[in-house]
């Protein structure tokens, strides 16, 4: 939720902020009226017990705040995302046949231009990102990768080591997963549900590193290296504002 109102940097108060001088948020309130925008603000609209009628400011809503850190510290990065480009500037959400797509279109314009300094004015960068333009092969990788990652697998510690180095050579030896899954399974006794869970876990914690961007991973198929690292390919999302 983005402050209307004066408030503190969302890390104030964090414990690794330290001596981190933080800038405070003036509001959207302040941004918009030196924008001129005021009459875009969000109000909340109530009756009184005398049945006046009253509006006080709302709160526009954000998508994702992220915390990072790196060598010099804690910093955010905030996260405006759509399902493609053209919705950050004509709106797909609360739209009906009686809107006034004009008004609309201006108003969800205002809304990005406030956001935007709202917190750069704190020095925290938002980064547009259209869910359209990701590279496809690679969405459903990671699709697949996070829903076996929520489940828990109970192996061991030896276990997950055992499992680890035999996805890890097979993967140097371009052998399917199912094949080096049903190899420990029948020398260590390791079911192959468990390993699957386990397979997810290691290539989300980057230690199985499979080609995530140039083909579907399934698990009967040879498993091929990594070419491109993910985390740089999209590194400049994710780095501390100058």
């Amino acid at each position: 939720m983005l402050p209307n109102v004066p408030a503190a940097h969302p890390l104030e108060g964090h414990p690794l902020a330290g001596p981190i001088e933080l800038k405070r948020f003036r509001g959207t309130l302040a941004v918009a009226a030196d924008l001129h925008h005021m009459h875009f603000h969000p109000v909340v609209p109530w009756t009184t017990d005398d049945k006046e009628k009253r509006e006080t400011p709302g709160c526009w809503i954000g998508d994702f705040l992220v915390f990072l850190k790196d060598e010099r510290g804690i910093y955010c990065v905030n996260f405006n995302v759509k399902q493609s480009r053209g919705e950050f500037t004509v709106p797909a959400v609360g739209v009906t046949v009686k809107t006034n797509m004009r008004r609309a279109t201006a108003r969800e314009a205002v809304r990005h231009e406030v956001e935007k300094q709202v917190y750069a004015e704190v020095g925290i960068r938002t980064i547009e990102v259209a869910a359209d333009e990701l590279p496809s092969i690679l969405v459903a990788n990671l699709r697949w990768a996070q829903s076996w990652q929520r489940r828990k697998h109970g192996l061991s510690t030896a276990q997950q080591q055992i499992v680890l180095d035999a996805l890890n050579d097979g993967l140097d030896r371009y052998e399917s997963a199912l094949d080096v899954m049903n190899g420990v399974e029948v020398s260590h006794g390791i079911d192959l549900y468990r390993q699957k869970i386990f397979l997810a876990h290691g290539v989300m914690a980057r230690k199985v590193r499979l080609d995530l961007f140039e083909c579907h991973f399934f698990i009967d198929k040879p498993m091929l290296p990594e070419q491109q690292d993910v985390l740089k390919v999209f590194a400049d999302w994710f780095r501390r504002p100058t």
